[in-house]
């Protein structure tokens, strides 16, 4: 099946200040590393979609997953739809767990 892939706002924020803060840092290798993780890994969600974690939310309108990076301290968080999936947040794992959850109403 064939998926498109959207994201709220936010998420796109968390991502453009994350690779933000890897090219202050640390220049363009590790940004770019960065944004080739994060591809990779949402092309890894695309084939993939159900295999990975679910976060626990109570009465929540949708199946919520995580899939975490590998070298970065960064989880996709999303939600799979009939022909979507929906990032919710590029969630950093040194913030509150579920800080994104108000972004399940869209």
């Amino acid at each position: 099946m064939k998926f498109d892939l959207n994201q709220h706002p936010e998420a796109d924020d968390e991502l453009t200040a994350a690779h933000d803060y890897y090219l202050k840092v640390s220049g363009s290798d590790l940004s770019d590393r960065f944004s080739d993780r994060i591809e990779s890994a949402v092309d890894f969600v695309f084939q993939w979609p159900h295999a990975f974690p679910r976060f626990p939310i109570e009465y929540a309108p949708v199946t919520v997953r995580t899939y975490g990076l590998e070298e970065f301290p960064f989880s996709i968080v999303y939600a799979v739809g009939e022909s979507e999936i929906f990032v919710l947040a590029y969630a950093h794992e040194k913030r509150k767990p579920g800080y994104w959850k108000h972004r399940l109403e869209k």
